[in-house]
């Protein structure tokens, strides 16, 4: 919702309302660290985009650096929250939005009732 506060020169704007896409990968089998992509989305253009590998409050976060375009590319070894915000041209910065990079065990098989088929 808007206030008072939001009416900056003139011009009536609105805090960014974004949604956001994680990505699922399996994990690789030697351990090795695994590329996803997370997207922020808006009907909004024109926003800044600031990704955290952690965040409490406004206050209390960890920016990313260079992390500001709506898409981040991050390789990790297990399943990890991320968080994302946007600001628009007048400084209104969205709500902080959680986004997960879910890495999938890979599947175990176990082959049973071998024979040995040779005479």
């Amino acid at each position: 919702t808007a206030s008072l506060d939001d009416f900056v020169g003139g011009a009536f704007s609105t805090i960014p309302e974004i949604t956001v896409n994680g990505d699922n990968e399996c994990a690789d089998p030697t351990g090795a660290a695994v590329e996803v992509q997370l997207c922020a989305f808006s009907d909004e253009p024109g926003l800044d985009y600031q990704w955290y590998s952690a965040y409490v409050d406004e206050t209390n976060n960890t920016p990313i650096p260079g992390a500001i375009n709506s898409c981040y590319t991050v390789s990790v070894t297990a399943t990890t929250n991320f968080w994302v915000t946007a600001t628009n041209e007048i400084g209104c910065v969205s709500e902080v939005a959680m986004v997960t990079a879910t890495i999938n065990p890979n599947p175990v098989c176990e082959i049973t009732g071998f024979q040995n088929l040779s005479g």
